[in-house]
């Protein structure tokens, strides 16, 4: 197993068909966070866009992911990423379930220190997602508190829609009290 660890943080898309392959042969040998966390920790970007873009295809390997990675591990991920990286890498993901750790460990990394980060993820607070983690409320919540003038300043560039409705009405509501 210690190969198949060593050789996912070079090469994650080939030792896990090794490893899915010898898991065919063999149902439970070993647990597939053997290959998938050294894949995530040395490439998150590419482990994830693997992810995303074969999430339908494999659910075994997904749902593996999915209770070990995504619960704890997009935080990390985020931190270890570049932040226009991060960003982009979040609004380009399409399974909800992939995406919404990032989302929500992007807020996590950048709520308190750059909450303007958080605008980029505006195309996502549009998003009809019964899993979305993030609302424009918490993105505005968050940015009040440290830049108040420059959130505002970033509401009435929105165009009209329903973002832009749903970000005046939060900025027309007192701040909450710090928790």
């Amino acid at each position: 197993m210690k190969m198949i660890r060593v050789w996912a943080a070079h090469d994650g898309v080939a030792a896990g068909a090794y490893a899915e392959k010898l898991l065919s042969e063999s149902p439970g040998q070993f647990d597939r966070s053997t290959y998938l966390m050294p894949w995530l920790m040395h490439d998150p970007v590419d482990a994830v866009e693997w992810l995303d873009a074969n999430a339908e295809a494999n659910p075994e390997i997904y749902d593996r992911a999915d209770a070990m990675f995504f619960q704890g591990q997009g935080a990390w991920a985020v931190e270890n990423v570049p932040v226009r990286e991060a960003v982009e890498l979040t609004l380009n993901l399409q399974d909800p379930v992939v995406r919404n750790p990032f989302v929500s460990g992007l807020y996590q990394a950048y709520s308190r220190k750059q909450p303007e980060v958080l605008a980029g993820l505006a195309p996502l607070l549009q998003v009809e997602d019964h899993a979305q983690p993030l609302s424009v409320a918490h993105v505005l919540t968050a940015w009040r508190r440290k830049d108040e003038p420059a959130a505002a300043a970033w509401v009435r560039s929105l165009p009209d829609g329903d973002l832009k409705t749903a970000a005046l009405g939060s900025l027309a509501r007192p701040l909450p009290a710090k928790p």
